[in-house]
């Protein structure tokens, strides 16, 4: 007897079912369920500030008229003062075809020379027999200078118009606060924009422009002093024609007179001061005199001693050192000189000057004495120096501070230089014929920059050597706030530390 098949065993309720699926909103769940979606976001964000970032800064764009293009073509430099400011966008003739438009555009660092007031000029190349001018643009692009005008913020966001530009670079493009005063005349006298104006014979301002008077019965020339020497300029001064030149023939010869080549070329201008300044009589900016067409016998006679400056100068000596040395086994005596001042340290009075050579620095025999000019030598010690010892009264400026005797009006503590670039004077003394002679040698502002810790003097058309150790005294408050020392070849203001 078979046994009945055994039945397969029946799936349950639960084993029946389908895997369901679970639905999610569609607004949100992609978001939810990676967070790669996230990263995604922040590298859009940050792709866009980058791309953002990368777009460059544009300063202001506007129109400068020339009366000539002389060359100057799209992408050509603006320069202020020699350093570049901005670029030409584009070149082209005015509507009318009379002139020629020029679009630039500035920096933003410099958007403050988009003023009222700014000049603009296309420096190029110009020759005469009594100057060179842009002689780097013969060979280079020609470009754009600008002298600034009223500077503020608030003129960068105003649309000021288009810009006259000028033919030629302006007389006073360097005025810096020069003194602009008018002559008077019934004649021309040949004098030309640019002309020089002459103190003895050396020059101390030019002619900015000819003109006539308003009532055409004269004519009127406006000239500029520099700034160094308005002190020049009295109510008594006068002033006379030196273009020219006058041609004497006599029983001993034939006497030729004329100031310069400039002045026969160009024009000149003459003056003398003839009397002490009053109290309180100070000559402003378009002040009138009278041009004559020569001078007085009497003009030329005067002795009268106009200060360039309204403060004492300082008390500046003639420091001499002579050390040995010896070449091949001889022994030799070296002595030079060079400037210094004497100040109070406490209550010792100090000689201050330049660190001396390093020939002198190195010997172990070293004389040094104060000789002030027309007066007997002052010893600075009574015993000999060695350069050992005298290296260290050096400082890290090159200033040098020794012992010595004598009076002294100013404190070692004043020595302290310049917070920001600054006009200053230099002086030292020199003895002719045995009498004591201040010189006196300006140092303007845009000569000046600061590197490190010091202030160097940055032209190098000055040759400095002569005032090694002279006092440097700042024009402003005629204080002595350093000591002029060449280190490394350049001429900077040492000082006290």
């Amino acid at each position: 007897m078979t046994s009945p098949p055994k039945s397969e065993p029946q799936p349950s309720a639960a084993d029946s079912k389908f895997p369901s699926a679970v639905v999610q909103d569609k607004a949100t769940g992609l978001l939810l369920a990676s967070k790669m979606w996230w990263v995604t976001g922040a590298c859009l964000l940050l792709a866009a500030w980058l791309a953002y970032q990368s777009v460059p800064e544009t300063g202001p764009v506007f129109t400068i008229a020339f009366p000539e293009g002389h060359g100057l073509k799209p992408e050509d430099s603006v320069r202020y003062r020699g350093i570049e400011v901005g670029h030409v966008v584009d070149v082209r003739l005015s509507a009318d075809l009379n002139r020629v438009d020029v679009d630039v555009m500035l920096n933003p660092s410099e958007a403050n020379l988009y003023s009222p007031g700014s000049r603009f000029w296309i420096v190029r190349p110009r020759l005469s027999l009594t100057e060179v001018q842009g002689l780097e643009t013969a060979v280079g692009a020609k470009y754009i200078a600008v002298s600034p005008g009223l500077m503020n913020s608030e003129s960068i966001d105003q649309p000021l118009g288009t810009f006259e530009g000028l033919a030629v670079a302006p007389a006073d493009e360097l005025d810096r606060g020069g003194l602009q005063v008018v002559l008077r005349s019934d004649n021309r006298h040949g004098l030309v924009s640019g002309a020089a104006v002459s103190w003895r014979g050396v020059d101390v301002g030019r002619v900015l422009s000819v003109n006539l008077s308003p009532d055409g019965r004269h004519v009127h020339t406006t000239i500029l002093i520099e700034r160094s020497y308005r002190r020049l300029l009295n109510e008594s001064s006068k002033f006379w024609v030196t273009s020219g030149f006058a041609v004497d023939v006599g029983l001993t010869g034939v006497k030729l007179d004329a100031e310069s080549l400039a002045s026969i070329l160009n024009g000149g201008v003459s003056f003398a001061t003839l009397s002490e300044s009053k109290p309180g009589a100070t000559i402003r900016s378009g002040h009138v005199f009278q041009l004559s067409e020569r001078a007085a016998p009497g003009w030329l006679q005067s002795k009268t001693a106009v200060p360039l400056v309204d403060f004492a100068l300082p008390e500046t000596v003639l420091v001499s050192a002579q050390y040995q040395f010896s070449t091949l086994g001889i022994g030799r005596t070296q002595t030079f000189s060079q400037q210094g001042i004497l100040a109070k340290d406490g209550s010792n009075t100090v000689l201050v000057t330049a660190a001396l050579s390093d020939d002198a620095m190195l010997s172990k025999n070293l004389e040094v004495t104060i000789m002030s000019p027309g007066e007997a030598a002052v010893a600075v010690a009574t015993d000999v120096l060695e350069g050992s010892v005298l290296a260290d009264h050096v400082s890290e400026s090159g200033l040098v501070s020794l012992p010595a005797q004598g009076a002294a009006s100013i404190s070692l503590n004043e020595l302290t230089g310049l917070e920001s670039a600054e006009d200053c004077l230099l002086f030292r003394s020199a003895v002719i014929d045995g009498e004591a002679i201040p010189l006196m040698q300006t140092i303007d502002l845009e000569q000046m920059a600061f590197q490190g810790d010091r202030w160097i003097f940055q032209d190098d058309t000055v040759d400095f050597s002569e005032w090694q150790g002279a006092a440097v005294v700042q024009m402003s408050t005629g204080k002595t706030i350093g000591i002029l020392a060449i280190v490394n070849g350049r001429a900077q203001i040492a000082v006290a530390k």
